[in-house]
Formats: structure tokens, C-alpha cells, sequence
């Protein structure tokens, strides 16, 4: 990512990414169903950049389930497991 997530730029280079992987609707489809079904919606606002962050999970998951994730650092260390997958 080039940009910082909270930033304009940031923000349409997110949503791009969510419109080519999971289709031009998918954020307003989330982000209205979290108001709709969501107790207490109304009145708590969820940041459009958490939604995006979850977006980025569900990418991330799928490529695990897959057997596509890449690890950071890719050779896991000794001992306790820590790594970021993408």
C-alpha cells in the first residue's frame, strides 16, 4: 500500500482493492448490513477503515485456506510462533 489507510488516497486505494477482489458492492453491502443487524448500530459508529480491515483479514483468510499465504518471516522461528501472513 502507498498510502496511509486514513487518507484520501489511502482510502480509494482500499476501496479498489475491495472492488476488484469481492465486487463493486461489496463495501456497501457490509457496511449496510452492520447497521441493520447490528444491536446498538444506530447509535455506535463503525470507521469505514475497520471495515476495510476486515476486508483485508478475509482476503488474508481465504489465501490460508487456499494454501496461498505468504508468512513473514518466512522461515518460523524457534520456539514461540509469531509471523504475518498476506
Amino acid at each position: 500500500m502507498q498510502d496511509n489507510k486514513k487518507t484520501p488516497a489511502g482510502r480509494a486505494e482500499r476501496m479498489a482493492l475491495i472492488a476488484r477482489h469481492f465486487g463493486t458492492t461489496a463495501f456497501d453491502t457490509v457496511r449496510a448490513h452492520i447497521y441493520a443487524q447490528v444491536p446498538g448500530s444506530k447509535t455506535i459508529r463503525y470507521a469505514d477503515d475497520d471495515i476495510v480491515d476486515a476486508f483485508a483479514a478475509l482476503w488474508t483468510a481465504e489465501r490460508i485456506v487456499r494454501g496461498e499465504a505468504v508468512t513473514l518471516p518466512p522461515v518460523r522461528p524457534q520456539g514461540l510462533r509469531m509471523e504475518i501472513a498476506y
